[in-house]
């Protein structure tokens, strides 16, 4: 564990571990990795369906199940709508 520094690898290297299909968990507001971020979106045109569902469930559908999530993005795809939008509510009942 005190060799951490030897395994770090860069924000390009960890984008480029992500796979077509995965899902990517991440933090959510000030501690959102950025840099990985802006290293997974350059891969935009070679990745497909990857989700990135912890920055959703953190700030645009807090408190939501995750499976609620999945819902409200699926609408979204199917509907041609931006799901950071907020186009549909998850309500709970």
């Amino acid at each position: 564990m005190n060799n951490w520094h030897q395994r770090r690898i860069s924000a390009q290297e960890a984008a480029g571990n992500v796979l077509s299909g995965q899902r990517v968990f991440l933090t959510g507001n000030c501690s959102t990795p950025q840099h990985f971020l802006q290293a997974l979106c350059e891969r935009y045109q070679e990745l497909k369906a990857v989700e990135l569902v912890q920055v959703l469930e953190s700030s645009v559908y807090p408190g939501a199940r995750i499976e609620s999530i999945k819902l409200a993005i699926g609408y979204c795809k199917a509907h041609q709508l931006d799901p950071l939008q907020k186009p549909v509510h998850i309500v709970p009942m």
